[in-house]
């Protein structure tokens, strides 16, 4: 069993992982699972351990990275080429893999009914990023509006929302108009409201560029939800 552990902690170390991902008998499978609960327990509430997925925009994508930098949250910012130079999280996704994103895009516009792509490059390769930010997180936080029918998101929030949703993905949304969390219902099919959540270990935390202080209150409650208050910390 010693052997085991130090082989889960290794690998959780790299990167959170499923149990399904072994191809082990039912017993050893039941073994490990007890072992991961008691480790994502013991690990929980340590931000070394967790990642985040942002897509480095200013407004939400940037108070998220800056306020995971204070907590010592590892930082993942996807991008491309001519996008967010600066930033010292930067992964550039290539030709290749920004054109993968499509299949996912189009599922989403199914539901959000606006144009992609567009007649510009750029803003084509932006939302294709949104994917990369949701693709293998295990929770989506965003801060935005919610559309009339509560459904989806306003903005360019929206798309990574909706594929995130498309994919089964655990969505919360602060609705700076509401002013409250809400989480999205898959039975019922929209947004409905709930408790300040707390962080997944490999979460996204995404949002609109024009952030409120309402929204800039709601990303900080949420990292003292799931890890306290920081050291150091003045709002800008």
């Amino acid at each position: 069993m010693a052997l085991v552990s130090t082989q889960i902690n290794e690998t959780f170390d790299q990167e959170y992982f499923d149990v399904d991902d072994f191809d082990l008998d039912d017993n050893t499978i039941i073994s490990l699972e007890e072992t991961i609960q008691t480790m994502e327990e013991s690990f929980r509430g340590d931000p070394t351990r967790y990642t985040l997925f942002s897509g480095g925009a200013s407004g939400s994508d940037m108070y998220w990275q800056n306020l995971g930098a204070k907590y010592g949250v590892r930082v993942k910012v996807y991008s491309f080429a001519a996008h967010a130079k600066r930033n010292t999280a930067r992964i550039v996704l290539n030709d290749e893999q920004l054109k993968q994103a499509d299949e996912f895009l189009h599922k989403a516009n199914k539901t959000l009914k606006r144009h992609f792509p567009t007649s510009k490059s750029f803003v084509n390769n932006l939302l294709r990023r949104n994917w990369y930010q949701v693709k293998d997180t295990k929770g989506v936080f965003a801060v935005g509006r919610l559309g009339a029918t509560r459904s989806t998101v306003e903005g360019g929030t929206g798309w990574a929302v909706q594929m995130a949703v498309d994919s089964k993905k655990p969505v919360y949304v602060f609705d700076t108009m509401r002013s409250s969390w809400q989480r999205y219902d898959d039975g019922k099919g929209k947004f409905m409201s709930c408790e300040v959540p707390r962080l997944t270990f490999n979460f996204t935390g995404i949002g609109t560029r024009s952030l409120p202080d309402n929204g800039k209150a709601a990303i900080e409650q949420i990292f003292e939800r799931t890890f306290g208050k920081p050291l150091r910390f003045s709002r800008k």
